[in-house]
């Protein structure tokens, strides 16, 4: 599979209606959406309250990156299609016992899901579970925050889960989520499968323009690689 960019779209403005246009427009094959659980995160969208009516305004493949814990009738609301995938932010206090359960419960329907650990959280905690994930989200910067620096972290993150995954003789996707410049663009594109982009795609003043752009330089990397 090529690699992906994949625009946040918490990063747009605009109404969700306005903001599907312009995604459906420039022909993304898939795009990120936060959401939280059982708790209100400026921004990011609330389970219960972002549907399917509000899922089918767009075209692509959603990631679903899911913020907090709450009970299982709350995870059933999450709007997936069998194309979609669910990803499970970890902080240092989220209970990974109960993720298993919910991996089980997506699964079921063939849906792929995922981790992203937050950066304050060790990357031994993922190592046992990583059978068990189709991806994994390597978060580039603090969750919730916009226009910071790629942190060390997260090159280290990833170089490890690329040791163990070879070592385990194990397949899955890997993607960072912040720290996408620029300057990094390269650095990240060789490093992972699919990258988040925020604010390096939508403060551009042309978006279609910058999207080609932006695809352009990945497959460039691509090949290159």
């Amino acid at each position: 599979m090529s690699k992906l960019l994949t625009p946040s779209i918490v990063r747009m403005t605009g109404s969700l209606e306005e903001r599907a246009g312009t995604l459906n427009v420039i022909g993304c094959r898939r795009i990120h959406i936060d959401m939280s659980v059982n708790s209100s995160i400026p921004d990011f969208f609330r389970c219960g309250m972002f549907g399917y009516a509000e899922r089918n305004l767009f075209n692509a493949s959603v990631d679903f990156h899911v913020f907090g814990q709450g009970s299982y009738d709350e995870y059933k609301t999450i709007p997936v299609r069998r194309s979609d995938r669910v990803i499970f932010h970890v902080f240092s206090e989220t209970r990974l016992d109960a993720l298993v359960g919910l991996f089980r419960y997506f699964k079921r329907d063939e849906i792929d899901i995922g981790i992203s650990l937050d950066l304050g959280v060790p990357v031994d905690i993922l190592l046992p579970m990583l059978m068990n994930l189709d991806l994994v989200l390597v978060m580039g910067i603090e969750a919730g925050g916009y226009g910071l620096p790629l942190s060390q972290t997260a090159l280290c993150t990833m170089a490890i889960l690329r040791r163990e995954m070879t070592q385990q003789n194990r397949s899955m996707h890997m993607g960072i989520d912040g720290g996408v410049n620029t300057g990094t663009f390269e650095l990240l594109a060789k490093s992972c499968d699919f990258m988040v982009v925020g604010g390096l795609l939508f403060n551009a003043p042309d978006i279609a323009l910058q999207w080609r752009s932006l695809s352009r330089w990945l497959k460039e990397v691509e090949s290159a690689d």
